[in-house]
């Protein structure tokens, strides 16, 4: 029997206690505020109770009269689906909360603002209403603007690729810069240590003859959150660029990358200085070709990845000296040499820093203010889900790794782990020789797969088992077999790009296939090529 499902979210069992970043084509529904942005020039679709309400100058003005002033409007949603929030409140004279968004009747639970913001929220429903309340709760008033609830959708044709924050809960399906499906993203807990990400005109990052930031550009995440990091407009030629002091581990490998696009110049670095080693070092990149323009001999790794409309993701990986317990990661102009006309127009987009430890750069994690986590992806399907078979099976997977060789806390990645509550289990997984592996726990049985893998490169591997019994091949290679004495004992989880939840795949999942019975070799061959 053939079990179809609809949607994956059907039929697999995924967390990730965080939020996290994917390239996703990214749209929105209709927008559910009636008159939101109060162009109707009236309260059209609110409620003003306890007090006076009005529209001046196309906002809301709420003002206490005699009793709390509230201004209300409630807005229909449909449990389980994401939506996103936005509000302004663009002043306030009252006293107490003044702008709440919740899924009671008055409730906060949302968001709150008790002073002048904006309100940018992204929310899975768990009621059938959100309530939107502006109050002037004893004395003054409140006035709101541009008030709006969508609900965000995923993959749909023609959609602009962005770069989606996703909250916590919610499977990251991504895609490549050309909009090719790359499939589920798993990852491992990753901290960005930069503690602002975005914001590079805060005091934590120092400015070498730059021009006043401000966040004016439209960034990969389609919202308008770039900076400009352009010169300061002297007279002669120097340094141009940014810089946050970080704290760091001794003798640790660390990843440092930043979002960057050409504007005023094509060419810019990640520089680093008051490192033991390496020592004011940096590396440069062309962002108008999209390479690397030599590798700094002191780093271990450099690599440019496309995003959309000419952005580039810019990396470098080093490892601190035994004395290193901090530096500075630095982003820096660059043209032809290690300086820049200071004429006001040498100038380049930035977005996103992020130095996290590790041998590779994983999903973008926003920070504004402290470092921050992105927990760990756990994907996995019940074999109830599937009508498992007991006595013999094959699963097929097309996946990818994203960071090759494994090393540091994932070693030897698992693509996917079939097991029970006891640890009884068979999983693939790779292997330090970049080889796929098929491994028996009962039997301690290991097998090497036919067919090299590379980074960030799809594969097919096929793998079949019985009691007795196993064989894998990859990418149509000769197959690799065992007969060594094991049973898998009634598993009940197929784990995917995890081992329960350890070892994480750190790449993409783009198809699995469960067949329930054993294939022959050439049928293993046949079906990965």
């Amino acid at each position: 029997m053939t079990r179809q499902y609809d949607n994956y979210a059907d039929l697999i069992t995924f967390s990730r206690s965080s939020g996290g970043t994917a390239l996703r084509p990214i749209s929105y529904g209709d927008e559910l505020v009636t008159n939101g942005d109060f162009s109707s020039g009236d309260l059209t679709g609110w409620s003003n109770t306890g007090g006076s309400a009005t529209v001046t100058n196309g906002e809301a003005v709420v003002s206490y009269n005699v009793s709390n002033g509230l201004l209300a409007q409630y807005v229909t949603v449909e449990v389980g689906k994401l939506y996103e929030i936005k509000a302004s409140l663009t002043a306030t004279t009252s006293s107490g909360p003044r702008l709440k968004i919740g899924t009671t009747t008055n409730g906060n639970d949302i968001k709150q603002l008790g002073g002048v913001g904006d309100i940018f929220e992204r929310f899975v429903a768990t009621t059938t209403t959100i309530s939107i309340l502006a109050q002037a709760l004893t004395d003054g008033s409140t006035t709101i603007d541009n008030i709006s609830v969508k609900e965000v959708l995923f993959d749909q044709p023609n959609a602009p690729l962005t770069l989606f924050n996703h909250p916590a809960g919610i499977p990251r399906i991504e895609y490549d810069a050309d909009g090719n499906v790359l499939g589920l993203l798993v990852e491992e807990a990753r901290t960005n240590l930069i503690t602002y990400s975005e914001d590079f005109s805060n005091a934590a990052w120092s400015k070498t003859n730059t021009a006043t930031l401000a966040i004016d550009a439209l960034a990969p995440d389609n919202q308008t959150s770039a900076v400009t990091l352009v010169d300061s407009g002297a007279t002669g030629t120097g340094l141009v660029g940014v810089s946050e002091s970080v704290v760091v581990a001794t003798s640790t490998q660390y990843t440092y990358s930043v979002f960057m696009k050409a504007a005023g110049v094509s060419q810019a670095g990640l520089y680093l200085t008051g490192f033991t080693t390496p020592a004011n070092t940096f590396t440069l990149f062309d962002l108008a070709a999209g390479t690397v323009l030599g590798v700094n001999p002191a780093h271990d790794a450099a690599t440019i990845e496309s995003f959309t409309d000419g952005w580039y993701r810019c990396s470098i990986t080093f490892t601190t000296d035994a004395a290193d317990t901090s530096g500075n990661v630095w982003v820096i102009l660059y043209d032809g040499a290690t300086a820049v006309p200071l004429d006001g127009t040498s100038s380049i987009l930035i977005y996103g820093a992020q130095l996290e430890a590790g041998a590779f750069p994983t999903s973008y994690i926003p920070t504004s203010g402290s470092t921050a986590t992105r927990a760990a992806d756990v994907a996995s399907i019940p074999v109830s889900a599937f009508g498992y078979n007991q006595s013999e099976g094959t699963v097929v997977c097309e996946y990818s790794l994203k960071g090759f060789p494994p090393n540091g806390p994932t070693g030897f990645p698992r693509v996917w782990y079939l097991d029970q509550d006891t640890g009884n289990y068979v999983t693939l997984f790779s292997n330090e020789g970049k080889a796929a592996a098929l491994r028996s726990d009962e039997s301690n049985t290991q097998i090497n797969s036919g067919g090299a893998l590379s980074e960030n490169t799809f594969a097919k591997t096929s793998a079949t088992f019985q009691s007795n019994y196993i064989a894998t091949s990859t990418n149509g290679a000769n197959v690799a077999s065992s007969s060594a004495s094991w049973t898998l004992d009634l598993p009940t989880t197929l784990s995917l790009g995890n081992a329960g939840g350890g070892r994480i795949l750190n790449g993409h999942i783009k198809s699995l296939r469960y067949l329930p019975r054993r294939l022959t070799n050439d049928q293993l061959v046949e079906i990965t090529t």
